[in-house]
């Protein structure tokens, strides 16, 4: 590790860092690390089942390798095995059905995916820096929850609509 000092260039050996960190920080610290090293082998293929956490390796042009546990692995891709797909389909597949299940709209200037986690109404979006209004879609302006503003969102800048049938 080296030192969070930008003028110094001193690294740490693991007995310098073990002698800082209490135990369970020095493990997390190691297993960190060796997590790493794994990933710096273009070779290895994390297991993407849920709770396996192991790892296979391959060869470049491997069509897929197995997991441990029996998981086929696409080598090109790092999902799951794509026999009848290509990868491009797989993955636009995949984060279709991702989308389906999280809270996720696309920016009305851009059309890039935002996911709200929480937090207000007011969104801006992080790669055409367009602000809008998450509830209804609408362009954003500095009195859009304003409970003055009949036109906007009044009073909703954290709160969220709740449609009722007046049938």
């Amino acid at each position: 590790m080296k030192c969070p000092n930008d003028d110094c260039n001193e690294i740490f050996t693991d007995e310098q860092v073990k002698a800082l960190l209490p135990k369970d920080k020095f493990n997390q610290y190691t297993t960190y690390k060796k997590i790493k090293i794994l990933n710096s082998n273009p070779n290895l293929r994390w297991c993407m089942k849920p709770g396996c956490g192991k790892y296979a390796f391959g060869q470049e042009g491997s069509k897929f390798v197995v997991c441990e546990c029996g998981t086929k692995i696409c080598f090109a891709c790092r999902n799951e095995h794509h026999p009848k797909q290509t990868c491009d389909n797989m993955l636009d597949a995949t984060y279709k059905d991702y989308l389906k299940r999280q809270d996720v709209q696309r920016c009305p200037k851009c059309k890039f995916g935002v996911e709200k986690m929480d937090g207000c109404n007011h969104m801006t979006c992080c790669m055409c820096q367009y602000q809008w209004c998450w509830l209804c879609g609408g362009h954003y302006t500095r009195n859009h929850f304003s409970k003055m503003n009949p036109f906007g969102c009044s009073g909703l800048q954290s709160g969220t609509i709740t449609w009722v049938s007046i049938f």
